[in-house]
């Protein structure tokens, strides 16, 4: 049988810290090595700072959740808010990672890493609410 772990996370940066922390104590009980973990929490700190900095809740009282399952052999992350329908992974352009990083805009590596960390990923916008759907191996 398979970890789970459920959080409703407050929108505002400061909110990290706890989830951080719950989702260290996630992986470690999981038995999910370090290198996973450090994605997983990776992933979910930048998710959670696009939405709290960037997401356009449009007047409504902002609200995000999280979902984590790990089966031992993949983690399936469920990361909702509901912000105005916004999907990362076509709306946000590919970095340029062949400039110097000083002559780089601002924007879109916190996207690029989300892919290369995912197996797959997925957006949909659903009942009011944006859906990233993730899964990533334990390795």
């Amino acid at each position: 049988m398979g970890q789970s772990l459920k959080l409703d996370i407050p929108v505002q940066i400061s909110a990290l810290s706890d989830v951080t922390t719950r989702i260290e104590e996630f992986c470690d009980a999981a038995d999910i090595p370090m290198a996973s973990a450090f994605k997983v929490n990776l992933v979910i700190q930048e998710l959670v700072t696009n939405s709290v900095n960037h997401g356009d809740f449009g007047g409504r009282e902002p609200e995000i959740s999280l979902s984590i399952n790990c089966d031992g052999r993949q983690v399936e992350m469920l990361f909702e808010d509901n912000a105005a329908p916004f999907d990362p992974f076509t709306e946000t352009p590919a970095p340029d990672l062949g400039s110097n990083v000083s002559e780089r805009p601002i924007g879109g590596l916190g996207i690029h890493l989300i892919r290369s960390f995912s197996d797959q990923s997925s957006h949909e916008h659903v009942g009011g609410k944006n859906r990233i759907r993730l899964v990533s191996p334990v390795e």
